[in-house]
């Protein structure tokens, strides 16, 4: 669940004793601002700046807004240009266009450090200030003419930070020139910008493709390293500042970054290096170095991904935390504990919306501040989502580790458990509303507070009710209410109610619109339903009583049984109840319910009247036939409900009827079955059976072997006093079969066939063949 965790509300403040309020006011992106000085980042509703990448913002030591730019453009408190504010030679494509530093010993006057971007020959511009007099315009500030665009050196690389020296007062601003491995540091003095700059070399040299310019670089607040990350390069540089001599040694360089380092943020007490990536070259990640880890070899092994997705500049905020970009998103991560380790750092993605408006958006880069402004004793704490009722976890966040704590938590109906001495209390406020949380810390005999609202929201009460069950194939529909903003059962769904069928324990979880949460639980119970039996179908006599044979199974006993129809029944509530005469067929239903009140489905039973059973009488006339002749088959059918279904069907397969008679005359020879499966209108049934014989008829050819017919298959040609031989059987004709020619009137398998003297003579024999048997077939 995505909270903000910082509560939005007008009567916050915060006491604290550092400078942190100059950077409580934010510009970057498409018109995107943050205001800190309630301790938390509060999204402002206009801003004329844009920019992709570099700007930079002051405010009073109490947290006023005094003016903010792009490295081109200069705005004061009323969102306004300046006068002379335009044409600035910074560039909002500059990773770091612009730096903005107090005018050592003078509360009213600042300069504006600007960077352009980096073209193929490098910052053509370099590196610059201009002055701001903040008594001119009404106190609004002006441009001081002619301390605009006075140029330092140039052409420099996409890179500056700005920090105190060792004495307090002074302040180092460094940058890289491009086309070397030199860093500039320039002292700025209470007489102004020393225009004789520390040299220092070390590290890689910046030069060729403009995107090895690209990147961010900062000092620690402490003013003892410096990092620097090199987007084209792939690669992150760490140094040793001398904030005494301006001094920059190099460390360390990690050369496996794996993506294109953008981002470079230092933990508030300076131990912890934060790297973040830009663009998708080849993976966007926040990464964490542990600057205390040992030799610079164990610096770079100490790498920790903390997060992915992230896409921009790092920022240090006034509350101790630390900001993330993400290009294009209407939304800005945060490191709630950025003096942790690892994960304990407390990364949480898109918390700070920043829309308020269509066009507001973050894009890579955000405000540039001097990093002395981060350092020192500077109470902080944060907090988890309050809601009454709740453990509420509060965290220690100070800029220094503190030796001891205390807290105040405005409750004083708590008693004793109002106040704490641990680092990361958990307290229970027990009602909604404002309370001011105080957080005094100790750090070497030193003390600094911080007094915060916490608003203390409403707990939603969710009520599922008491436990229950229900009978099997029942549906419940468990409704969590409609006072609520999100759902959240254990079954996945998130609607306000689900429907279930399932014995289970089921939850619901609900938040409101504030966040707050709730769950409450409800144990539902399906038993399982009884089984009805209604018994067998039963046939009887015409006008005669049947007894039912009702029994139930599953389910919990004693049963209650319920029979209907009513009006034939002797009595409808036993399992056996005897029926009125019965005179047409009559369907029974019973239903069971069980000691749980659990109801069973419906069983069925048919009970038929009947005069006499059903049966039927086959016949085929006749029952041996010769192949090729038919027969009638036909089923006489008696008994039953007299509205009789027939079906036939044979053995061989092939013939299926549904008429009572039919003739059939099957295509081969053998023995046939014909099947009748016969019904009535009450499903009672008869099979029987009835058998045709079918006999084969003699073949005849009376063509001799060897002899080819003339034109047609049954005439032949022989020589004039020629002797030919008929033969009108086969050697596998059975026993007994008798032949007749008829034109010779003769009896006899074989005849010779003379011809006369005539030189043409036509003769005509035929015979007649019969198998032998009562039903002998004949061919001819």
């Amino acid at each position: 669940m995505k909270q903000i965790i910082t509560i939005l509300f007008a009567l916050f403040f915060t006491i604290t004793l550092t400078a942190q309020e100059q950077a409580s006011n934010w510009f970057f992106g498409e018109h995107c601002g943050l205001n800190f000085n309630n301790g938390f980042p509060a999204p402002l509703t206009y801003s004329p700046l844009t920019t992709m990448e570099g700007c930079s913002a002051i405010s009073s030591e109490t947290g006023t807004l005094l003016f903010y730019t792009d490295g081109s453009t200069v705005w004061n408190r009323n969102n306004k240009i300046m006068p002379n504010g335009v044409g600035l030679m910074g560039g909002g494509s500059s990773s770091q266009s612009a730096i903005i530093v107090p005018w050592p010993g003078n509360d009213n006057k600042y300069f504006i450090f600007t960077i352009d971007y980096v073209d193929e020959g490098g910052g053509g511009n370099g590196l610059r200030y201009t002055e701001i007099d903040m008594t001119l315009a009404d106190s609004l500030g002006d441009v001081v003419m002619p301390e605009k665009n006075i140029l330092l050196t140039a052409p420099m690389c996409e890179k500056l930070t700005a920090v105190h020296h060792s004495n307090g007062v002074d302040v180092w601003v460094i940058s890289q020139k491009w086309g070397t491995n030199n860093f500039y540091s320039y002292l700025v003095t209470t007489s102004g910008v020393q225009f004789t700059p520390v040299i220092s070399s070390g590290g890689a040299i910046i030069s060729g493709d403009i995107e090895e310019a690209k990147g961010y670089m900062k000092v620690s607040p402490n003013g003892e390293k410096l990092a620097k990350a090199n987007a084209g390069l792939h690669s992150v540089e760490i140094f040793n500042f001398n904030n005494e001599t301006g001094v920059v040694s190099h460390i360390v360089t990690d050369n496996n970054f794996g993506g294109e380092p953008y981002g470079i943020e230092f933990s508030p007490n300076s131990h912890l290096l934060y790297v973040n990536t830009w663009k998708t070259n080849p993976a966007k990640k926040l990464v964490q170095y542990d600057l205390e880890a040992g030799t610079p070899s164990e610096i770079i092994y100490s790498r920790v991904q903390i997060a992915s997705g992230t896409d921009g500049a790092l920022q240090l905020a006034p509350d101790n935390k630390m900001y993330v970009a993400t290009n294009g998103s209407s939304y800005i991560s945060v490191v709630n504990a950025p003096n942790k380790k690892g994960t304990a750092c407390d990364f949480r993605s898109n918390v700070i919306k920043l829309k308020i408006n269509d066009y507001q958006r973050s894009r890579w880069g955000l405000p540039n501040f001097m990093q002395s402004f981060f350092n020192g004793i500077n109470a902080g704490f944060y907090n988890e989502l309050a809601c009454h009722t709740q453990a509420t976890q509060f965290y220690e966040n100070s800029s220094i580790e503190p030796d001891s704590v205390y807290w105040d938590f405005g409750n004083l109906s708590s008693g004793d458990d109002n106040y704490s001495y641990e680092f990361d209390p958990i307290h229970i406020f027990p009602e909604p509303g404002l309370y001011f949380v105080k957080h005094v810390i100790w750090v070497e005999g030193l003390s600094d507070s911080i007094t915060n609202g916490v608003f203390v929201y409403e707990k939603p009460n969710i009520q599922l009710g008491n436990d229950t069950s229900f009978c099997e194939g029942d549906s419940s529909v468990l409704d969590a209410g409609n006072d609520f903003d999100t759902f959240l059962w254990n079954t996945g769904e998130t609607t306000r109610a689900i429907t279930v069928f399932i014995s289970n324990d089921y939850w619901c979880e609900v938040s409101n619109e504030s966040g707050c949460f709730d769950r409450d639980s409800i144990n539902i119970i399906f038993h399982t339903k009884p089984i009805a039996n209604a018994g067998i179908d039963q046939n009887v006599f015409h006008g005669q009583a049947a007894i039912l044979e009702g029994s139930a199974t599953d389910g919990l006993g004693p049963y209650a049984y319920e029979w209907q129809p009513t009006n034939i029944l002797v009595q409808n509530d036993i399992p056996n109840p005897e029926t009125l005469p019965i005179f047409t067929p009559t369907t029974f239903t019973l239903v069971v319910t069980d000691d749980r009140n659990c109801m069973s489905e419906s069983d069925n039973v048919l009970i038929k009247p009947a005069s006499s059973a059903l049966s039927a009488l086959l016949t085929a006339d006749p029952d041996t036939i010769c192949l090729g002749e038919a027969t009638n088959i036909s089923a006489y059918a008696s008994g039953g409900g007299l509205e009789y279904i027939y079906k036939w069907t044979s053995d061989p397969p092939g013939f299926i009827s549904s008429d009572p008679s039919f003739s059939v005359a099957p295509a081969t020879s053998g023995t046939f079955v014909y099947d009748l499966h016969l019904t009535d209108q009450f499903d009672s049934q008869f099979d029987s059976s009835i058998i045709v014989l079918v006999e084969p008829i003699p073949f005849i050819d009376l063509v001799p072997e060897g002899i080819i017919p003339f034109g047609y298959p049954d005439t032949i040609i022989v020589c004039v006093h020629d002797t030919v031989l008929l033969d009108a059987g086969q050697d596998s004709n059975p026993v007994g079969t008798s032949y007749y020619w008829i034109q010779a009137n003769y009896f006899g398998r074989f005849i010779n066939v003379i011809s006369n003297d005539s030189l043409i003579d036509f003769q005509t024999h035929e015979v007649r063949v019969n198998y032998p048997g009562a039903n002998g077939c004949e061919s001819m």
